[in-house]
């Protein structure tokens, strides 16, 4: 389905971006909410430690006092009565000085736990917010892999697809393969592929010495699967059974130049990768792309949000939770601001979607609308929101043709003054 801008040029995304944006801007509103609440959770605590500190410090401070000024007593009196009593004094007056540093570095170190807990309940939501939105709609120039596995014949398929985006997202998913899928059973070789063959050295039963052995894959079953970009690995194997010989076949990898083929789980083939003739590399090839194409389409399987990272920590563990706000907004931020500017109205962002010839529908969501949502969150996090340009002044207006002098006139995009009659 083709969509348009507003001004009927062509939009780069074949996606419904209105929908994405609304539901970025409600889902970065949501970690931004809980960047407040972390940041108001840990100053509180913050004031509870420092009276802590004060407290005992105010203690300490009694203490010496109290210890001063009873020595001072003690020297002199002449009495070892009063100075009997006098040291009673001085020991009672520590022990109860010290319990109530105890007790307050106590409830110190009570706040300090009580907010982390806190601080992690608030940071474990934030994968919930990412599910919700990554679920539904991806982020432009993602890259896509998926992980595919099928360790026996009568276990499941356990499949992952894996988002990387241009900011530094990265998120894992399950995927679900619906029964009766073609890759939710147990895949052959040839049914990807009929004809796909290696040669590879193998050592026979009664001699020591290895001899190249073509080995057809047509009933060999597919165990597993890397797909990612710049990655393209699959293991075959003879039989779905654990231990079963079988090939790594790895086609694309960092620095690889040609397809390798290593034999895993065999003793009587060399541990040592060979390189595949032309025509087995040419067959291997075609047998990838049938995976790939095969595969490729299961990312919009995707059910669950298993883990995700930004910059390699885990969100959970970011201690700025408002840095995934920020990667995301900068993520579409560069569309979101053309697409107002390409908007015929000033307080809209528009799309249009191509139904059918001669037929579009219009796709718009108001300015005010996303200043809306915006405004749950303080004046400095409203402030990332900058980069969509929701707030800065309506763009140029457009320039149409004067229909009475054919010359060109300029659209205000405000009524003419007009005087009232007397």
């Amino acid at each position: 389905m083709a969509y348009l801008y507003g001004d009927s040029t062509p939009f780069p995304l074949d996606v419904d971006f209105i929908e994405v944006l609304r539901d970025l801007v409600d889902g970065c509103v949501g970690i931004l909410q809980i960047d407040e609440a972390v940041e108001t959770i840990l100053a509180q605590v913050q004031g509870e430690v420092v009276s802590a500190e004060r407290g005992t410090a105010g203690l300490d401070t009694l203490a010496a006092s109290v210890a001063a000024t009873i020595e001072t007593q003690k020297q002199r009196t002449e009495s070892s009565f009063v100075g009997q009593i006098a040291s009673r004094i001085m020991e009672e007056t520590m022990q109860v000085l010290e319990a109530a540093r105890r007790d307050a570095m106590s409830r110190g170190g009570m706040a300090q736990a009580e907010a982390q807990a806190k601080v992690a309940a608030r940071r474990a939501k934030l994968e919930g917010l990412l599910e919700r939105f990554l679920l539904k709609h991806e982020l432009p120039d993602t890259q896509w892999g998926i992980v595919w596995t099928r360790a026996s014949a009568d276990g499941q398929v356990d499949a992952q697809a894996v988002a990387t985006t241009a900011v530094g997202l990265e998120a894992n998913f399950e995927l679900a393969l619906r029964p009766g899928h073609f890759w939710a059973g147990a895949v052959k070789v040839g049914d990807l592929r009929p004809g796909v063959a290696v040669s590879f050295p193998k050592r026979g039963r009664f001699s020591s010495e290895a001899k190249v052995k073509e080995e057809r894959l047509d009933k060999w079953f597919v165990s597993e699967v890397n797909l990612a970009p710049g990655r393209a690995l699959l293991i075959v194997r003879r039989a779905l059974k654990p231990g079963q010989p079988g090939f790594e076949i790895s086609l694309r990898d960092a620095g690889q130049a040609r397809p390798t083929v290593r034999a895993l789980d065999d003793a009587s083939r060399p541990d040592d990768a060979v390189t595949p003739d032309a025509a087995e590399a040419a067959a291997l090839e075609e047998l990838w792309q049938a995976i790939e194409l095969g595969l490729t389409p299961l990312v919009t399987e995707r059910v669950r949000l298993l883990q995700a990272s930004l910059e390699d920590v885990d969100v959970a563990a970011i201690e700025t939770p408002a840095k995934i706000a920020r990667a995301l907004i900068e993520s579409v931020a560069e569309i979101a601001r053309e697409l107002r500017r390409r908007s015929p109205v000033a307080a809209e962002l528009s799309l249009k979607r191509q139904l059918e010839p001669g037929k579009r529908e219009e796709i718009y969501v108001g300015v005010a609308e996303l200043q809306e949502m915006i405004g749950a969150v303080g004046p400095v996090r409203r402030a990332l929101f900058e980069p969509l340009g929701l707030s800065v002044p309506p763009p140029p207006p457009a320039r149409v043709t004067d229909i009475f002098d054919g010359g060109p006139t300029q659209v205000t995009g405000r009524p003419a003054k007009m005087s009232r009659p007397r």
